[in-house]
C-alpha cells in the first residue's frame, strides 16, 4: 500500500491583486505519476516552486497545513531550461554544479587530492590521506559515486555523443537530455518534471517514457505531450478555479471523465434552461393573471438563473484562433526538383535527391532527429537558405507565414495593446473587418486586465498566444509551424488543432508532438539519410514505417559489431585450442543468433498481419521493406551459424 508522501491542505496564493489558490487541497503518496493540467498563468509552475520550497503560502487564518511522511522531504525540480554557470562546464562535471549538496564535498575532495599530489612532507601527506579517505566514507554513506555512475550512464543512453564539450555549447535537445539525465538518475521522494519533452526527438521521447513508467520515484509531470501522459500517468491534478482538483487514474480516463462529465452539464442546463422558460412566462404574467405573488417561487425563480448562469461559466471555454488562407486557388504552391543542400562549413550535404511538392490543403508534418536537418529545410522554403543543386519553384507572389519556435522578436516592453494595435485601438482581421485590440485578445483566453501588462510580465505560454494572435492577422498561403505546442496548456492546443485541421490552406509543420501530428496531417516528411521519404495519410501511415527505420538501425550497429568480431575470430580459428576469447565469441554469436530469430519471428507475425485481398500502396511499401529486413536478417543469421560451427571445431 503506497504511503503519503505530503499532505497540503488550505494552500492560499496571491501575488498582488491575482489570486493562484484559495483553499485549496491535495495529497501526493508513494510510486504515484501525477500528471499537472491548467491554463497557462494559473499555477502549474507556482505550484511546483512551492512543494520545492522556493515559493512559501500565504498567512491565513486557518493556516495552510504541509503534512511530510518524514523530516527530511526530498524534492528534485527539473526546469523547463538548463541552469548554467558563466565559466565553461563539461556534462560530466555539471553533476556537482547542479547538485549543490555535493558540491562542497567533491570541491573539498579535489583540494585535498591535489595537496597529496603536491606536498613534501611526509607527516602532513599522512593526514591528508587521513582526512581523503574520511571525505570518500561521506561520498559512499550519502551514495553519490552510485549517483554520478547512473547520471553518466543517461547520458550514454541518451545518444548524448559530446560530453567532452561544455554544455554552455550543447544545442537545445542536448540540454534538455542533461536535464533528464539529471531527474532520471536521482532517488529523491519526489520528482518535479517541467516539460520535459520540449526540444527533444522522437526517439529521445519514447525512451523518456520508458524509464518514466520503470522508475520508482513518485513525481508530478508538467507536459503538453497527450501521448506521454496517456501512458506514464496515474492520477490528475487539475488546477481549476483557484482549486486544484484530484482525478485518480490516467490522463486518457481523465479525458473520458471529462467527456461524461461535459455530456452530463449539457443534458443539466438543457432541462434547467426549460425549467427557466417556464417560470419566466410565469414571471411575465400581469399581476392579475397570476394572483397573488409567491415569494418562494420568486426567489426558486433568482435561484435558477443563477444555476444556470454558473453551469454556462463551467462549461468548457475555447479560442477563436480565427485562423484563415489567402483562399489561392492554385493547385502546386511550392516544389523542390532534384535539390541537394550543403552548408559552406561542412564536407558533407545535408540533404540530396530531394523531390517535394507543397499542394494546397497540404497539412505536412515533418519528423526526423534532433539535426537532421528539419530546420534547414524549412529555411529552404522560406527562401532563406539556397539549394546547392537542382531547383525550387513557387507559385507568384506566394506568400508563407512562419510561427517561429522561438519568441525573440517580441518587444519586452510593449504590451498586448501596442504589439497587436500597433499605434491604434484595433486590428485588421484577414476577413477585411476591424476589431477593438480588448475583443481580439479575450479570442485568445486573455483578460481586460493582461492588454496593459508588459509582455516581459507573461508566462512562456501566454507569449506563446500573443505571438499566435499578431501572426494569424497576416493572410498567407502556406503557414509554417516550428514546435507550435511548445509552452502551450493542453486546452489551447486541442482549439488549435482542431482550427488547423480545418484551415483550408497549406500547413507545414515541425513537432514531436505526436497526438498533434495524428490530428491535424494528412501527410508526412520523414527525414532519414539525407533524403526525405513521403507518407500519405499523416502519422498514423507513418509511425510503422518509423519504427521499422529504427530496426534498421539496431541492424546496422549490430552488423558492423557481427564484421568486427568475425574479422577477430578469423585469426585465431587456425588455433587448435580455443582461447579465452573464442570462448567470448561462442557466447555473443549464441546470443545474436537468439537476438536475430526472435526479430525474424516479430517481423514474421506482422507480415501476417497483412490483407491482400485490400492492400493499398502505402501498406505495399511497409510489406516490401519488412520482407527485406527479414532476408537480411536470415543472411546474417546463416554467417552466424557458420562462425558457430567453426567454434565448436575448436579443443574448447
Amino acid at each position: 500500500m503506497s504511503e503519503i508522501i505530503c499532505n497540503i491542505k488550505n494552500l492560499s496564493l496571491s501575488f498582488g491583486e491575482k489570486t493562484i489558490f484559495k483553499s485549496a487541497d491535495f495529497v501526493i503518496s508513494t510510486g504515484e505519476k501525477i500528471g499537472l493540467l491548467g491554463l497557462n498563468g494559473k499555477g502549474k509552475s507556482c505550484l511546483m516552486n512551492l512543494l520545492d520550497n522556493k515559493v512559501a503560502p500565504d498567512i491565513t487564518d486557518p493556516p495552510c497545513e504541509f503534512v511530510k511522511s518524514n523530516t527530511i522531504f526530498n524534492v528534485l525540480h527539473i526546469p523547463q531550461e538548463l541552469p548554467l554557470p558563466e565559466k565553461s562546464i563539461l556534462a560530466e562535471d555539471y553533476f556537482y554544479y547542479f547538485f549543490k549538496e555535493y558540491h562542497e564535498l567533491k570541491t573539498e575532495l579535489d583540494r585535498v587530492t591535489k595537496e597529496i599530489n603536491t606536498s613534501q612532507d611526509p607527516k602532513k601527506q599522512q593526514a591528508l590521506i587521513s582526512k581523503q579517505k574520511d571525505i570518500m566514507e561521506k561520498f559512499e554513506h550519502q551514495e553519490i559515486w552510485e549517483h554520478q555512475k547512473q547520471y553518466n550512464s543517461y547520458l550514454k543512453f541518451f545518444n548524448l555523443i559530446n560530453i567532452d564539450s561544455p554544455v554552455q555549447m550543447f544545442s537545445g535537445g542536448e540540454k534538455r537530455k542533461v536535464l533528464l539525465a539529471l531527474g532520471l538518475s536521482s532517488k529523491k521522494d519526489l520528482i518535479l518534471w517541467d516539460e520535459p519533452t520540449n526540444h527533444l526527438d522522437l526517439e529521445t521521447i519514447t525512451k523518456l517514457e520508458q524509464e518514466l513508467l520503470n522508475c520508482n520515484n513518485a513525481f508530478i509531470i508538467i507536459s503538453h505531450d497527450r501521448y506521454l501522459l496517456s501512458k506514464v500517468t496515474n492520477k490528475i491534478l487539475q488546477i481549476k478555479n483557484t482549486k486544484i482538483e484530484t482525478f485518480n487514474g490516467s490522463y486518457t480516463d481523465y479525458l473520458e471523465y471529462l467527456s461524461q462529465e461535459e455530456e452530463a452539464r449539457k443534458r443539466l442546463l438543457g432541462r434547467l434552461k426549460n425549467r427557466l422558460r417556464r417560470e419566466q412566462d410565469w414571471m411575465n404574467q400581469g399581476i392579475k393573471a397570476r394572483g397573488t405573488r409567491s415569494k418562494k417561487r420568486v426567489d426558486g425563480y433568482v435561484e435558477l438563473k443563477q444555476k444556470v448562469s454558473t453551469i454556462k461559466d463551467q462549461a468548457k471555454k475555447s479560442l477563436d484562433f480565427n485562423l484563415e488562407s489567402s483562399q489561392r486557388k492554385t493547385k502546386v504552391l511550392a516544389q523542390v526538383i532534384k535539390g541537394s543542400f550543403k552548408y559552406e562549413s561542412s564536407q558533407d550535404p545535408q540533404f540530396i535527391n530531394l523531390d517535394l511538392s507543397v499542394q494546397n490543403k497540404n497539412k505536412i508534418g515533418i519528423l526526423g532527429p534532433n539535426g537532421s536537418g528539419k530546420t534547414t529545410l524549412i529555411n529552404i522554403f522560406t527562401d532563406k537558405l539556397k539549394l546547392s543543386s537542382g531547383k525550387i519553384k513557387r507559385a507568384d507572389e506566394l506568400v508563407i507565414g512562419h510561427f517561429k519556435q522561438t519568441r525573440d522578436e517580441l518587444p519586452p516592453n510593449d504590451t498586448p495593446y501596442d504589439y497587436l494595435g500597433e499605434g491604434t485601438d484595433s486590428v485588421n482581421l484577414i476577413s477585411g473587418r476591424k476589431m477593438h485590440v480588448a475583443g481580439y485578445i479575450k479570442k485568445f483566453m486573455f483578460t481586460g486586465e493582461d492588454l496593459y501588462r508588459p509582455l516581459k510580465t507573461f508566462s512562456g505560454g501566454e507569449r506563446n498566444r500573443i505571438q499566435l494572435a499578431k501572426n494569424l492577422l497576416t493572410p498567407a498561403d502556406i503557414w509554417i509551424f516550428d514546435e507550435p505546442t511548445n509552452d502551450l496548456d493542453l486546452e489551447t492546443i486541442q482549439v488549435l488543432e482542431n482550427e488547423l485541421s480545418s484551415y483550408k490552406g497549406a500547413v507545414i509543420i515541425v513537432s514531436h508532438d505526436r497526438a498533434f501530428l495524428s490530428a491535424v496531417t494528412n501527410k508526412i516528411w520523414a527525414i532519414n539519410n539525407k533524403s526525405i521519404e513521403q507518407f500519405n495519410g499523416g502519422y498514423a501511415q507513418a509511425e510503422q514505417y518509423l519504427d521499422i527505420l529504427e530496426l534498421e538501425k539496431q541492424l546496422i550497429r549490430e552488423d558492423n559489431k557481427n564484421k568486427e568480431n568475425s574479422s577477430n575470430i578469423t585469426k585465431n580459428t587456425t588455433q587448435e585450442k580455443a582461447s579465452n576469447k573464442d570462448k567470448k565469441r561462442l557466447s555473443e554469436i549464441e546470443k545474436n543468433i537468439s537476438t536475430n530469430e526472435a526479430k525474424v519471428e516479430v517481423l514474421q507475425q506482422k507480415i501476417s498481419t497483412f490483407d491482400f485481398n485490400q492492400i493499398n500502396e502505402e501498406q505495399a511499401i511497409f510489406y516490401k521493406k519488412i520482407s527485406e529486413k527479414i532476408e537480411q536478417l536470415e543472411e546474417e543469421l546463416l554467417s552466424l551459424y557458420e562462425e558457430q560451427e567453426d567454434l565448436k571445431k575448436l579443443n574448447f
